[in-house]
C-alpha cells in the first residue's frame, strides 16, 4: 500500500473555534499539513502563526489562490 501525502489545509478565520479546536487538532495530525491561515485581525493571525508554526496570509483571497492548498 502506498503512503499518501498529507492533505494541505488553509484556514480562513482564526476565531475562538479555530484557536481552541481546529488549529490544535489539525496541526497534530500526521495526515494534515496546515499550510496557511488568514484573518482580518492581522495581530491575532500572527500570534497564532507563532503558536502553531503556521504561515500567515494577510488576505483570504490570496489563500484561496495558493497552489499549495488542497482544502
Amino acid at each position: 500500500m502506498s503512503e499518501r501525502s498529507p492533505i494541505r489545509v488553509g484556514i480562513i478565520g482564526v476565531g475562538a473555534i479555530s484557536q481552541v479546536v481546529h488549529l490544535p487538532i489539525l496541526t497534530e495530525r500526521p495526515d494534515v499539513d496546515v499550510v496557511a491561515i488568514a484573518d482580518a485581525d492581522v495581530h491575532k493571525a500572527e500570534a497564532l502563526s507563532r503558536r502553531f508554526n503556521v504561515p500567515v496570509v494577510m488576505d483570504s483571497n490570496d489563500l484561496l489562490q495558493f497552489d499549495e492548498v488542497d482544502a
